[in-house]
């Protein structure tokens, strides 16, 4: 006799999923049945379980990242999802309308429904009620090339005093608070974009960004406390000098284990590609930082070779072992900053391991 759908999704509603997987191994029966549900219905469980986790510490968070605040139960009433998920992105989608798309959107992107995610792009474009600031920030914050070309094509037909109400108008919409560091950059691109200016001037734009958003991420964890510093408290945490050409190899020249993570995290920021080639390099080398640690860096600035590393490893270790190294790697502060499409990539990479 199979369990029914409706028994297996109270099991991982109700339970840490790390936590009843390894309590089944005492239940070889039960476990056998619910292991060919969670075949087909992990990655569903997993997200909802870790939107569910993340409750009481997001709930100061702005709307479009309100989503992760829901439990499954209240995410399928507010996007009307029924039980049977691969039923979910039709219904989405017979359901998507101007009044709903912000919500959706960041649905569609958490659980990477292309179609749907298309759909909503289309949408966006189309939409006359919501602002080209606000479309801006959703192009970065979910990644949609499309909507960004639109937003761009605005931008570059206004005036340099309308540029200027515009981007202010952009920083005050609350996706902005959740962008990690790749988001950052991305945007800041789009302020130097329409303009021609030298490097001092990126310097000077990327770092008040950064200032501006003080006291708004406050709240953040350490990853993302690299935002909270004025160009000055850079400059002294990571040895940088004042002249932006410097700056690259004067990150270089200082990098050592105990720093790296930070350096990392800047050079992401401001987007010094042999820098965090070296970081990358660095991280795999280092043998004091945690695997589970390098892992979950890796994710939070997509760096390729280290996550491959990570996951060479992974594959090494134990059914046992896996689970408490997953939980392990949930307590590093740079889990709290993933955006939607790293904690997606990072559950699959769970699912798949276990």
């Amino acid at each position: 006799m199979r369990l029914p759908n409706e028994i297996i999704m109270e099991v991982i509603y109700f339970f840490d999923i790390f936590e009843c997987i390894a309590s089944l191994a005492v239940f070889p029966r039960l476990a056998s049945l619910i292991s060919n549900r969670l075949s087909v219905v992990g990655k569903w469980y997993s997200l909802s379980v870790r939107l569910h986790e993340y409750q009481d510490r997001l709930a100061q968070l702005s709307a479009a990242a309100k989503i992760r605040e829901l439990t499954a139960e209240e995410m399928r009433e507010t996007v009307k999802i029924p039980k049977d998920f691969a039923l979910a992105e039709e219904q989405m989608l017979s359901n998507l309308s101007e009044s709903n798309v912000l919500e959706i959107t960041g649905v569609a992107f958490t659980f990477n429904y292309q179609k749907l995610i298309a759909e909503c792009q289309n949408k966006l474009v189309k939409s006359i009620q919501i602002s080209l600031s606000k479309k801006l920030v959703l192009s970065c914050a979910y990644n949609l090339p499309l909507l960004k070309s639109h937003c761009i094509k605005g931008i570059q037909s206004m005036t340099q005093d309308e540029r200027s109400v515009f981007f202010k108008a952009a920083n005050e919409e609350p996706e902005i608070e959740r962008y990690n560091s790749i988001q950052l950059r991305q945007f800041n691109d789009v302020i130097l974009c329409p303009t021609s200016v030298t490097s001092e001037e990126t310097w000077y734009s990327l770092s008040a960004r950064l200032h501006e958003m003080q006291e708004r991420v406050e709240e953040l964890s350490a990853a993302a406390q690299i935002r909270d510093l004025t160009a000055k408290e850079m400059k002294e945490k990571v040895g940088i000098q004042n002249k932006f050409a410097e700056v690259g190899p004067q990150m270089i020249a200082i990098l050592s284990e105990r720093n790296v993570v930070d350096i990392t995290a800047t050079a992401v920021t401001f987007n010094f590609p042999d820098v965090f080639a070296i970081c990358e390099l660095k991280l795999i080398e280092f043998v004091d930082i945690p695997l589970s640690k390098k892992l979950v860096v890796s994710y939070a600035y997509e760096l390729p070779l280290l996550k491959g590393h990570c996951i060479d490893q992974l594959q090494l270790m134990s059914k046992d072992y896996v689970v408490v190294f997953f939980k392990a790697a949930k307590e590093h502060p740079e889990y709290e900053s993933f955006n939607f499409e790293q904690l997606r990539q990072f559950n699959d990479l769970l699912i798949q391991a276990l």
